[in-house]
């Protein structure tokens, strides 16, 4: 599970296919009404094929969940969601 899109860098290179695979999700105690929340890591890769041979990410990012899950929620697929909505992942598909 990950999302891909073409993105420009910080450095205004344009990457066609990007590849954002969630590497982390630590659950905290801080987060919105509810009183949880949690930090959902995510790694960068050029491309699926980069990740897939070893290649470092080009950037990895924290993103702030601040929500309510339901027990029976799948966790990892509910944060690909949650990204989702943000406009850095506006053109995002799942692969």
């Amino acid at each position: 599970m990950a999302l891909t899109q073409s993105t420009e860098t910080v450095h205004g290179i344009q990457l066609e296919g990007m590849y954002f695979r969630i590497v982390a999700i630590h659950w905290t105690s801080d987060g919105g009404a509810e009183g949880m929340g949690a930090d959902v890591v995510v790694s960068a890769f050029a491309s699926k094929e980069a990740r897939d041979n070893g290649k470092s990410p080009i950037y990895d990012k924290i993103f702030r969940y601040d929500g309510v899950l339901k027990d029976e929620v799948d966790i990892r697929q509910a944060m690909y969601t949650f990204l989702k909505t943000l406009p850095e992942f506006e053109s995002a598909e799942d692969i």
